[in-house]
């Protein structure tokens, strides 16, 4: 299972805000802006940098719950999100 996440989609934001998706599964994450973002869920130890315009793929070996994230270089911009994995 896959999911999609944009970075930097109008503005400072991720879009959409929460992702849903399955153990094991992966995380696409495009950056939709000029400036660089991160992918981070602190807890976990999951820092991607994505550079403008380029993306990543994540794999979520995760177990199911509930993870905040954020891109640290804007986080006190609100550049923060949910990831539910199920």
């Amino acid at each position: 299972m896959a999911a999609t996440l944009q970075a930097g989609a109008g503005g400072l934001k991720f879009s959409p805000t929460t992702v849903t998706i399955g153990q094991g599964g992966t995380l696409n994450v495009s950056n939709v802006s000029t400036r660089t973002h991160t992918f981070t869920i602190q807890s976990q130890a999951i820092n991607q940098v994505i550079m403008a315009g380029q993306s990543a793929t994540i794999a979520i070996n995760l177990a199911p719950g509930t993870y905040p994230f954020v891109c640290t270089i804007h986080q006190s911009s609100g550049m923060t999100g949910t990831l539910v994995v199920t």
